[in-house]
C-alpha cells in the first residue's frame, strides 16, 4: 500500500472518522491474495 494512503487511514482513525474501505483495497487488508489471471 502507498505509504500516504498508509497516512490518510492513520489519521481517520486516530480522529475517530467512521470510514470503509470496498474493492481490491479492502480484499488485501483482510489477507487474500487476489491475482488477475487474465492479464500477462
Amino acid at each position: 500500500m502507498e505509504h500516504s494512503f498508509e497516512k490518510l487511514l492513520g489519521r481517520l482513525a486516530e480522529g475517530d472518522v467512521r470510514f470503509i474501505l470496498v474493492g481490491g483495497l479492502a480484499v488485501a487488508l483482510h489477507g487474500y491474495v487476489r491475482l488477475t489471471e487474465d492479464v500477462c
